[in-house]
C-alpha cells in the first residue's frame, strides 16, 4: 500500500478520490454525525462530494493549508493498485491529536490498519505530541482497532429522538412544573459557557468542570482516572472555537453570580438540522430539583422553535449514568449505538509497528 499526502496528489488522484467518497456514501449509507462531532470543516467539506473534482480539491487544500488550530492539517490517501481506496485525516484541537478514517471495504485488514496508524505515528512523532484520539460509533471501524487491543478511552451509549417522538406538551410541563427553577436566573446564549463566563470567572469554571470530570466517573465500574481539567486547557478551548463553525445553544442558571447548572447542545445544519450531544451538568449544592431534566426541556423547546424542520436530536451518555438514561428514556430517547473513543499512545503505536 502507498500513502499519498493530499498536497501531493496528481488530477487522476484526486478523481479517484472523489469516486471512493462517493462509492463509500453509496455503499454503506452511514450517518456519521457522531463521528464527525468536532470536525465540521470535514462534515462541510464531505458536502462537496457531488461537486466538480477541482472545486472539491480546492476547498479541502484550502482548508488543510490554512493550518489553523482546529482545522485539519494533514491529509493523506492511501492507494492500492493505482486506486484510493482509504484515506485518513489528522489535526490537533484543544492541545489533543484526533483522527478519522474510512474506506470502501466492508472487514478492514491488518494491513490497512497498519498503514493508518503508521500514518498517526509520524505524525504524533512530528507535532512532539504523546497521544491521539479516535471516535466512532460503527463497528466496522472499531472493531479492527478492538482486534489490536488498542485502549478504549470511554465508552458512551447513544441515543435518538426523532421528530415524530419529540412531545412538546410534556416539555412545557417539565418546564411549567419546576418551581425551583424560578429561585434562579436563566440565560440564553448562542455559544459554549467558556465564551460566555466572564474571565474572572474562569477560576471558579476550572473547579466546576473538575468537579464534573470527577462525578461522571464515580458510578464507572473501570474507576478510570481522569486527567484534570487546567486553565489552560480552558484557554484552549476558548480559542479552537473560533474556529467552529457550528451553532451552539447554552442555557445557564445563575445563583446570583455562581453556576447552578447549564446545558449546552450542538446544531448540525448539512443538509437536514440535527441536534448533537452537549453538556448536561448541575452542580452538586443544586442537585434533587431535576434541573437538568428542566434544562433540556427548555433547550429543546427552543430549538424545535428556531428549527421546526430539525429531524432528530442525539444524546450520548455514559453507561453507568443510570439518572440521564432515565431523563432520555422519559423524553423519549430510543437507543441508537454505542461510541467508542480509543486513545493511541506514542509507545503503544512503537510496539504495533514493530510486529
Amino acid at each position: 500500500m502507498k500513502v499519498i499526502n493530499a498536497k501531493d496528489m496528481t488530477d487522476v488522484q484526486w478523481i479517484s478520490y472523489i469516486k471512493l467518497l462517493r462509492s463509500i456514501k453509496e455503499k454503506f449509507n452511514e450517518d456519521n454525525y457522531c463521528e464527525y462531532d468536532g470536525w465540521e470543516e470535514y462534515r462541510n467539506d464531505h458536502l462537496k462530494e457531488e461537486s466538480n473534482w477541482k472545486e472539491f480539491r480546492k476547498l479541502k487544500l484550502e482548508t488543510i493549508e490554512s493550518e489553523m488550530n482546529q482545522f485539519l492539517n494533514e491529509y493523506s490517501l492511501i492507494m492500492e493498485n493505482d486506486e484510493v481506496v482509504a484515506w485518513v485525516a489528522m489535526k490537533i484541537a484543544n492541545d489533543e491529536v484526533d483522527f478519522l478514517y474510512d474506506t470502501i471495504y466492508d472487514h478492514i485488514q491488518p494491513e490497512l490498519i497498519q498503514t493508518i496508524l503508521k500514518c498517526v505515528y509520524d505524525y504524533i512523532v512530528e507535532r512532539g505530541k504523546n497521544f491521539a484520539y479516535y471516535a466512532t460509533d460503527k463497528s466496522r471501524r472499531s472493531d479492527p482497532l478492538k482486534k489490536i487491543n488498542a485502549e478504549v478511552y470511554f465508552e458512551a451509549a447513544i441515543s435518538k429522538l426523532s421528530r415524530e417522538d419529540m412531545n412538546i406538551k410534556y416539555w412545557k410541563d417539565i418546564v411549567e412544573t419546576n418551581k425551583f427553577a424560578d429561585d434562579y436566573d436563566l440565560e440564553f446564549h448562542k455559544d459554549i459557557p467558556e465564551n460566555v463566563i466572564t474571565e474572572e470567572m474562569h477560576d471558579k469554571y476550572v473547579d466546576l468542570i473538575n468537579e464534573y470530570i470527577i462525578d461522571k466517573e464515580f458510578f464507572n465500574p473501570s474507576k478510570h482516572v481522569p486527567r484534570k481539567y487546567t486553565k489552560e486547557n480552558l484557554i484552549a478551548r476558548i480559542e479552537s472555537e473560533k474556529n467552529d463553525t457550528d451553532l451552539k445553544y447554552t442555557y445557564i442558571l445563575f445563583d446570583k453570580k455562581e453556576i447552578a447548572a447549564f446545558y449546552t447542545i450542538y446544531l448540525m445544519q448539512n443538509g437536514k438540522t440535527v441536534v448533537g450531544g452537549g453538556i448536561t451538568y448541575v452542580t452538586r449544592n443544586y442537585r434533587g430539583k431535576n434541573l437538568g431534566k428542566y434544562l433540556k426541556a427548555k433547550m429543546y423547546l427552543k430549538v424545535i422553535e428556531d428549527f421546526p424542520e430539525i429531524e432528530y436530536i442525539l444524546s450520548n451518555t455514559f453507561p453507568w449514568n443510570k439518572f440521564m438514561h432515565k431523563i432520555n428514556e422519559d423524553m423519549g430517547f430510543k437507543p441508537f449505538g454505542i461510541e467508542l473513543k480509543f486513545i493511541f499512545s506514542k509507545e503503544f503505536l512503537e510496539n504495533y509497528l514493530k510486529q
